[in-house]
């Protein structure tokens, strides 16, 4: 009989070892060698210092702080649409509040969303400079709190509030003759061209400036916290690696002998509260395009900080923006003249808020940020901050742990479904969770070396554990961490297809009020009863099946149900189906299909262990390797806020009393 007592934290330091890009933090520029052919090249004002450039120059003091990617390949939206988009347009605005900057930043998924790839539904492929250029450009970007985006989003009903749009953007130099790697030594094949004066005289001259780096794993794990990256000692761990995409908001010739000042996207505990300051001569070797985005000085946003009234839009029944005389500004959405659904409202005194409104008032899901910087998240009622709105307990979020962090979706404090990272962005678990915070029922364990597809029991192996290799599988029954390989009897010799039974096709649970038990099933934790009987218990997202939840079918189905992870109305990620026969299917979804390492217990008793593709099984090689893990506790989490905002209850949120009236 094996013991199989073994912790998270443990499996970290023992399994998870890795020293190549790609395994750390997520990156995802495509480095297009032809993507600059015959494109503008910027010429420089420059001339203007009278041929002698500032000693240094930032823009810093109007950028947001910094975000994080997570494990989405979206640098290039974070670096387009958050950190250059935000830092241009503050400026036109004249705001240097770093807490208000960052509450109306510019969304990264309404770029990154709108140029990736038909198929990357996951978002993990990536994008181009150019393309990002040519969309902040041609079409623009939104706030990113005037309505919930994330990966994946299609951004189409959000078209009417892309406002904000850059006047151009040029190439530094040509990029189409870059080869990647050439040399031992890391070196990359470029056209000549002195990178370093072209990105100094651009700033210079006041813009942002956009860069794609070929990043090696020292990068990753070599910047210290005064943002200075340390090179490896080991060659190899200093040699270019895969495209990232940054925003270079100044730079310094007298710091670490002369760097640029960049903002990062993988958060403030990484580098210089996310920054990190890349000397010139790692800037030309690493550094492989740029690209400069400007504003108009001149443009319909010119002195808006300084006007009053009707900024934008008629701030009467559309997306507006408006400044009332004491100073305090509303930009959102408007019915009546009045604000009505997503919107921002700033007061003078540097606090704001962000979220939605009903009648002029603050109404709904929304966050506060007060002028020093701190955070209140939750749900107001008539310009009231209501904690007694239960159902917004249930809630998506984020607890940091030092090494690593939880993110998924819980009930207050306590987690019901989500996964377990490294700092660094390396999902180690993904499953259900117990109210301790223990993986419990279902769920997926990663490894470098084998995945374990497993049922918990208050963080104990509890029932059916598959441990899959390469392509192979074993087979394990479990109570309470004693483990025993099963008997060939147990193991299935029939292969039999699960139903194939889906939920409803209609894509939104938006139905008539009466239908709806709990929540406002458009938004958050909802509960909803379909007409044909069928219900869902779970989290929404305008009106989709988004995140994690259990859908129940309406009696006279195969499937009794499924209780998983959704995207956009489909099952996505791990879940689990119960069936009338009383068999039932743990494993991978994508796409509303079975998709990679299942378990099917059938209703005979039988086990059938493999992978699927596209809801297909495809037979895989039972083996008899050896399980182990080291004798250690389950690690749990320590119940910090989940929101990863501070609830800052000794303070009160403004009131606006009356109802807005825009006039």
């Amino acid at each position: 009989m094996k013991t199989l007592r073994y912790s998270l934290s443990l499996l970290a330091l023992t399994l998870f070892t890795f020293t190549s890009v790609g395994q750390q933090y997520m990156t995802g520029l495509n480095l297009d060698p032809e993507s600059s052919t015959g494109l503008a090249l910027y010429e420089s004002d420059a001339f203007g210092f009278g041929g002698e450039l500032p000693e240094s120059t930032s823009l810093r003091e109007y950028a947001p702080y910094p975000g994080n990617q997570g494990s989405y390949g979206t640098c290039v939206g974070w670096a387009w649409g958050y950190c250059g988009m935000t830092t241009l347009y503050a400026r036109q605005f004249g705001l240097k509040n770093r807490n208000v900057i960052t509450a109306m930043a510019m969304c990264p998924y309404s770029v990154f969303n709108n140029i990736r790839g038909e198929s990357d539904s996951g978002c993990q492929n990536g994008a181009g400079l150019v393309e990002a250029g040519e969309f902040v450009t041609g079409t623009g970007t939104k706030r990113f709190h005037l309505r919930d985006s994330d990966c994946g989003t299609t951004d189409e009903v959000d078209e009417g509030l892309m406002i904000y749009q850059a006047d151009s953007y040029t190439m530094l130099w040509d990029w189409s003759d870059y080869t990647g790697p050439s040399d031992d030594k890391g070196g990359s094949s470029v056209v000549p061209v002195d990178k370093v004066e072209a990105a100094k005289n651009a700033l210079a001259d006041g813009h942002i400036v956009e860069i794609g780096m070929s990043v090696c794993a020292s990068f990753q794990d070599g910047v210290n916290d005064q943002g200075e990256w340390i090179k490896s000692r080991d060659p190899y761990d200093n040699l270019p690696g895969g495209g990232h995409a940054m925003c270079v908001l100044g730079y310094d010739d007298n710091r670490f002998g002369g760097t640029f000042e960049v903002q990062n996207s993988w958060g403030r505990d990484w580098g210089d509260d996310g920054y990190v300051y890349i000397s010139y001569d790692d800037f030309e070797e690493y550094v492989v395009c740029g690209a400069v985005v400007e504003l108009d000085e001149d443009n319909e946003w010119s002195g808006a900080g300084l006007k009053k009234g009707c900024v934008f839009g008629d701030c009467d029944g559309e997306y507006s923006r408006f400044t009332f005389e004491n100073g305090d500004m509303y930009e959102g959405m408007v019915n009546n003249g009045r604000p009505e659904g997503n919107g921002i409202y700033q007061w003078v005194g540097g606090d704001v808020y962000a979220g939605e409104f009903k009648g002029g008032l603050k109404h709904g899901a929304g966050t506060y940020y007060y002028a020093d910087g701190t955070t209140q998240k939750g749900h107001w009622k008539d310009d009231e901050y209501r904690e007694d709105l239960a159902y917004l307990d249930y809630s998506f979020g984020r607890v940091n742990l030092g090494d690593y962090y939880w993110e998924g979706y819980a009930n207050g404090k306590i987690w019901m479904y989500g996964s377990y990272y490294l700092d660094y962005g390396l999902k180690i678990y993904e499953g259900k969770f117990s109210e301790a915070g223990d993986p419990d029922d279902f769920g997926l364990l990663n490894s470098r070396e084998k995945d374990l597809l497993s049922e918990f029991k208050d963080g104990m192996h509890h029932g059916y554990n598959a441990v899959f290799y390469d392509e192979d599988w074993t087979l394990y029954q479990c109570e309470d961490d004693d483990c025993n390989e099963v008997a060939d009897s147990v193991i299935s010799t029939t292969i039999d297809e699960i139903p194939k039974v889906r939920e409803l096709e209609r894509d939104s649970i938006v139905m008539p009020d009466d239908n709806c038990a709990f929540g406002d099933c458009n938004n958050g934790y909802s509960r909803y009863t379909y007409p044909s009987g069928s219900k869902y218990d779970g989290f929404v997202v305008n009106g989709w099946r988004h995140g994690y939840g259990t859908y129940t079918f309406a009696n006279g189905n195969d499937v009794l149900s499924y209780e998983g992870e959704y995207k956009f109305g489909k099952r996505s990620g791990v879940g689990r189906l119960i069936m009338a026969d009383g068999s039932w299917f743990m494993g991978s979804f994508e796409d509303g299909n079975a998709e990679g390492r299942g378990v099917f217990v059938k209703k005979d008793g039988t086990v059938q262990v493999g992978f699927w593709e596209n809801g297909v099984y495809v037979e895989m090689e039972q083996t008899n390797n050896s399980f182990k893990f080291a004798d250690a506790e389950m690690t749990s989490h320590d119940g910090d806020a989940v929101t990863n905002v501070s609830p800052a209850l000794e303070k009160t949120p403004r009131k606006f009393g009356a109802p807005i009236q825009l006039k």
